[in-house]
């Protein structure tokens, strides 16, 4: 089933794996045929594994990069939220005063019409 994977990656229908087989049979005999396969069949394998190998050290690398930014985003959000903290209550103190300054300026504003309107 995997040769015929490969046989459909390169498109070959089943004529023309036959003449493969036929000229292979020709040309090497029938007794050197299966010996050839078989070196096919571990060359093969090897590469499979490589691949997989160089698939799980690329993977191995990815994981600890993100293990690293994670690290790296933790140490940046403390401080951070220790800033937010101060500048926080700094803001506080600061608007508090801003709201009873503005409170006044509606009370003028309430009194002002009320002399306004006493005249009329």
């Amino acid at each position: 089933m995997k040769i015929t994977a490969v046989f459909l990656l390169f498109n070959f229908g089943g004529g023309e794996i036959f003449l493969i087989l036929v000229a292979a049979i020709m040309l090497f005999g029938s007794k050197r045929v299966p010996e050839i396969a078989r070196g096919l069949g571990k060359g093969i394998r090897e590469v499979r594994n490589a691949t997989n190998d160089i698939k799980r050290e690329i993977q191995k690398g990815i994981n600890e990069a993100e293990t690293q930014v994670e690290q790296a985003t933790g140490e940046v959000e403390k401080p951070t939220e220790e800033v937010n903290q101060i500048v926080g209550a700094v803001t506080r103190k600061r608007t508090q005063p801003e709201s009873s300054e503005s409170e006044g300026n509606m009370a003028d504003d309430n009194q002002s019409t009320k002399i306004n309107q006493d005249p009329q």
